[in-house]
């Protein structure tokens, strides 16, 4: 029997790249001088990846996750779907389901490199996957755990679930289906020397 899972809700896609003081300097002037929402500016360079304003020294050419990429529903506010059988779309209760915080990262600040961690808030089933059952098992939620992981931006928390397994095995994560932005948020972190 095949199982499809879905969590549905809000969640985050966070990334930190590294800047060089130069970069950062010069999108806040670009900002100010064009009276460009720096929010703005950055989410398009984080969702385009070049920059088209030719500000940064290295022209745009920088991978935003560099120094970390996380992805992944809000754990406080998602629900779990399943697909099978007559069963289209049956929320399973999160009471009996098991929650694992078994990872921890914190984005510190980095003594050489200046950063910048972008959070894109985005909503729909962020995660899917596939349990398949032999002709003899029956499905059983109370074997479905959800791991999760804690991470740390400026003193700020979120925690999001990065994996699923079942029975003892890790569901493969499809990717998700159905997902909209619905926000963008950013931390600035200029490196200790000068």
């Amino acid at each position: 029997m095949e199982i499809k899972i879905y969590i549905n809700g809000p969640g985050f896609e966070i990334a930190t790249g590294k800047f060089s003081r130069n970069d950062i300097k010069n999108i806040q002037e670009y900002c100010n001088k064009n009276n460009v929402p720096i929010q703005d500016f950055l989410r398009n360079i984080y969702w385009e990846n070049y920059d088209n304003t030719e500000t940064l020294d290295n022209d745009g050419d920088w991978a935003c996750d560099n120094i970390s990429y996380n992805y992944g529903p809000d754990f406080y506010q998602s629900q779990v779907f399943v697909d099978y059988n007559e069963n289209r779309h049956k929320e399973l209760n999160m009471e009996v389901i098991q929650c694992i915080n078994d990872k921890e990262e914190n984005i510190k600040q980095l003594d050489e490199e200046s950063q910048i961690t972008f959070v894109s808030k985005e909503r729909g089933a962020l995660k899917t996957g596939v349990i398949n059952l032999d002709k003899d098992q029956i499905w059983d939620e109370t074997k479905l755990k959800i791991h999760t992981k804690t991470v740390l931006v400026d003193g700020q928390k979120y925690c999001i679930i990065y994996s699923l397994s079942y029975d003892g095995i890790e569901i493969e994560d499809e990717g998700p289906d159905g997902t909209k932005s619905t926000g963008f948020e950013y931390h600035i972190t200029q490196s200790k020397n000068k």
